[in-house]
């Protein structure tokens, strides 16, 4: 007697899927795609932004022990210096204070960011206003009270360091805003800094679908919209005047 075996798939094994089902199936996975890469954006925006914000904090403790140590000035800017930028500039006479450190001068979202490191530059420009320098004219006359931080009637109020504008020159003379140029007007502004560096889209022409954080000279790091920076820029306050 022979006994013969014969498979037959299950109907659960046998059936294919429909095109229909396949159809169905994609447009799932495109919707979850079209929720979930949004909010990977945003998440790292959000990790890039408190790196930067970090970074400021870092630069805020810099200028606190700079000033500390130089009876409460500022350090200086390249504004009107001709010969040897480097030993006047804060890039660089801030080092010794933040440990050397290349990533505390870099914002993690600048688009020159490694063109600055390798020339040994800095993503972030600070206030003119600060600046001895400034309050003095060609013939070394002073022309008004050189800010210091203990005088400061309201630190908290007062701009210290902003993120400068992807288009600045890498240049060491980049180093500081013009803020006696900002009062209504936008365009001078976008020019020294970045108002929109984090932003989960694509750039507008007013630079103002986004924000940006801004140290102050009591040390805290407030982030600002774009558009409320330029709202303020245009009514004619100027932001960077020491208060």
């Amino acid at each position: 007697m022979s006994v013969s075996f014969s498979f037959r798939p299950s109907q659960s094994l046998a059936r294919a899927f429909t095109l229909i089902e396949l159809l169905t199936v994609i447009a799932i996975i495109g919707i979850l795609a079209a929720i979930l890469i949004p909010t990977v954006g945003a998440v790292r925006t959000q990790a890039r932004l408190a790196e930067c914000t970090s970074n400021l904090r870092q630069l805020g403790i810099a200028l606190a022990s700079y000033a500390d140590a130089h009876r409460g000035a500022f350090p200086q800017t390249t504004h009107g210096a001709v010969n040897d930028l480097e030993a006047v500039s804060w890039i660089y006479t801030l080092l010794p204070y933040v440990g050397g450190s290349d990533e505390v001068r870099l914002c993690p979202r600048d688009p020159r960011r490694e063109e600055r490191r390798a020339l040994r530059l800095s993503s972030y420009v600070l206030n003119d206003y600060l600046d001895a320098k400034t309050y003095f004219n060609a013939f070394g006359q002073s022309t008004g009270a050189v800010p210091r931080l203990a005088s400061l009637r309201d630190p908290a109020r007062t701009h210290t360091i902003f993120i400068g504008a992807d288009s600045l020159p890498l240049d060491v003379s980049s180093d500081h805003i013009h803020a006696r140029e900002w009062p209504g007007n936008w365009g001078r502004v976008r020019a020294d800094i970045a108002p929109d560096r984090f932003r989960s889209g694509p750039r507008n022409n007013a630079h103002t679908d986004g924000r940006s954080p801004y140290l102050f000279a009591d040390g805290h790091v407030a982030v600002i919209p774009g558009a409320t920076l330029r709202a303020r820029i245009e009514a004619g306050e100027n932001i960077a005047l020491p208060r």
